[in-house]
């Protein structure tokens, strides 16, 4: 039997990546934080397709009266299948209404997802979460993020993230890297998180 050469069975795998498929198929939700001094936008992107992805979104804001007060953007890399990211901006004005369009795009081939390598432990506590990031595979994992939001039932009350990283910004195979994310301004009764990162294939 023939056997297929890498570049037959990788401009297989590119042929079989649809953007606009795998955008039909992501779940998109918003979530937002008006403050006196800052205004957040969350846009929570669960992967449901098959494929490990980067997205690009932009995004349109618009007052009461529908008129375009700004225009952002945000982007995540390697989201694995099953997995969600947290993207968000900052739009100066207070907005009612917005418009998003979002890509999905093939990452680039120097590296692998972590999401599913990265065992997360989380304790509520006073005005924080307790996270603990374990690395349970055999490589090391570098720049993991960890994003929370903190709720008061279905609105957004807080928002946090930071680095789990040692002085290499990695976590090294069965090390558990620990830190608080925190929220300072509302008691909260619920919360979600999000993992990003990467290893070197």
């Amino acid at each position: 039997a023939k056997t297929e050469s890498t570049e037959e069975v990788e401009e297989k795998q590119t042929d079989a990546f649809d953007s606009d498929k795998i955008v039909s198929q992501l779940e998109v939700n918003e979530y937002n934080l008006f403050g006196t001094y800052f205004n957040y936008h969350f846009i929570e992107i669960i992967n449901n397709s098959d494929f490990i992805i980067d997205i690009d979104a932009n995004i349109l804001y618009y007052d009461a009266d529908n008129n375009l007060i700004s225009a952002e953007s945000a982007s995540e890399e390697l989201i694995e299948p099953g997995y969600s990211a947290l993207l968000y901006t900052m739009p100066d004005e207070k907005w009612s209404s917005t418009d998003i369009s979002i890509e999905a795009t093939e990452p680039w081939d120097y590296y692998l997802p972590v999401q599913s390598d990265i065992n997360v432990d989380v304790t509520p506590a006073k005005s924080k979460l307790v996270v603990q990031a374990k690395n349970t595979s055999d490589k090391a994992v570098e720049f993991v993020q960890i994003h929370a939001l903190f709720f008061k039932g279905d609105e957004v009350v807080g928002h946090d993230w930071k680095y789990f990283t040692d002085s290499d910004s990695e976590i090294k195979p069965g090390k558990t890297i620990s830190e608080n994310l925190d929220i300072y301004s509302s008691d909260f009764d619920g919360y979600k998180y999000y993992v990003t990162g990467r290893r070197h294939k």
